[in-house]
């Protein structure tokens, strides 16, 4: 496998749980589950070894919601804390070291958070969207991704200068975004291939910026250079690169420093973006996708890449609730609350049991029931029951 370069830069707790912060021990098996790559110890099982099948994250109950980075992940709690595991290089894991870890870790003065989110395409820095519209970041900052106006790291979170109302976030490979309460979309970070959105390809900043003639939206998804939003009426704008036709807009390969439409979406719920691909939920439960398509990651049956949208599986999935992106694999959280995963299996990302050939069309995760919420990562998948 020709891998892609995904850098930007270059004691087992089992049982009975105790949270700092939490005031609660919570004895109860761990709801979070893991699969995939695990060099730098991304799945949290206390321990270094690829697995093609979900395992438990060591400790972690009550977990909301599950983010993963490129070579770490995160958890997001009941009681508002967030929990981090895997490489630490960055300080991604947000507790004040750059120390690895193979087990949960408390990210560093988090409390009352309701989403957290990172990129699976590639990124190695992480947002947190507090109850009162404000937003953290930590990890690698070379970018200016932390939004703090500067580009040091930072091992713990950090408050990304002058944004308040946030209702939703979404991390990039070097970039982020945040929708406002208003409907207007601010970003910052990178933008190389215009992926800030603010009609250039220079210039990347340190603190948040609204992108260029975008109002209404409702949903957002960041891949690694490129955007996605949901405005209104249901339909999709995207922007940044579009080398493998990511934007959607049968435009492949110019890239846009500005939002266009993308093409011949209606009726959309959410979107997701990978590292070269992208993907929408429709309301009728049925997927779409565009973009890259070399380990079959737009779940349509062959390898062909495109630059407008296709239905995933034809017609095989049609009560999908969420998809997420990693950055050439694909998970999709279904109505019945069951998993399915497409794309690249080449360290058993795919949770099938089997390691080696990639899928074109969806395949069910076994033995995972009673799923809340899945991400993709750069080669292994989160979930949480």
């Amino acid at each position: 496998m020709n891998r892609r370069n995904r850098c930007l830069v270059g004691s087992l707790v089992l049982g009975i749980s105790t949270f700092a912060g939490a005031g609660t021990a919570w004895a109860a098996s761990p709801n979070g589950h893991s699969w995939g790559e695990n060099g730098s110890g991304q799945l949290g099982n206390g321990a270094t070894m690829d697995s093609d099948v979900p395992v438990g994250v060591s400790g972690l109950t009550h977990i909301k919601a599950v983010a993963a980075g490129g070579d770490f992940s995160l958890a997001l709690l009941s009681n508002g804390t967030v929990w981090a595991w895997g490489a630490n290089e960055s300080g991604q894991l947000g507790d004040g070291t750059t120390t690895d870890s193979v087990v949960p870790v408390q990210v560093s003065g988090l409390t009352g958070v309701k989403a957290i989110s990172s990129a699976g395409s590639a990124g190695f820095a992480s947002l947190a969207l507090l109850n009162d519209g404000t937003v953290w970041a930590w990890g690698y900052n070379g970018y200016g991704q932390l939004g703090d106006g500067n580009n040091v790291n930072s091992d713990i979170p950090v408050q990304v200068t002058g944004l308040t109302g946030v209702v939703a976030i979404a991390v990039g490979g070097a970039h982020d975004l945040a929708l406002l309460s208003n409907g207007t979309v601010m970003s910052w970070g990178r933008n190389g291939d215009g992926e800030l959105g603010y009609g250039t390809f220079t210039n990347p900043t340190n603190v948040p910026a609204e992108v260029s003639s975008l109002t209404g939206v409702k949903a957002i998804a960041a891949g690694l250079y490129h955007n996605l939003a949901v405005v209104g009426n249901g339909t999709v704008v995207s922007w940044g690169d579009n080398n493998s036709g990511q934007l959607g807009n049968n435009n492949a390969p110019n890239d846009s420093a500005s939002p266009v439409p993308v093409t011949g979406l209606t009726k959309v719920k959410s979107v997701a973006a990978g590292a070269y691909d992208s993907y929408a939920v429709l309301k009728n439960g049925t997927g779409m996708s565009w973009g890259e398509n070399a380990y079959g990651e737009l779940g349509n049956g062959d390898s062909s890449g495109t630059g407008s949208p296709v239905p995933v599986a034809i017609s095989g999935l049609t009560n999908i609730k969420v998809i997420s992106a990693g950055a050439f694999h694909v998970l999709a959280l279904l109505k019945t609350k069951t998993l399915a995963a497409w794309g690249i299996d080449s360290d058993g990302e795919l949770g099938t049991g089997v390691v080696g050939p990639s899928s074109a069309t969806p395949l069910a995760i076994s033995g995972l029931t009673g799923v809340k919420s899945v991400s993709a990562g750069y080669l292994f998948s989160l979930a949480s029951t």
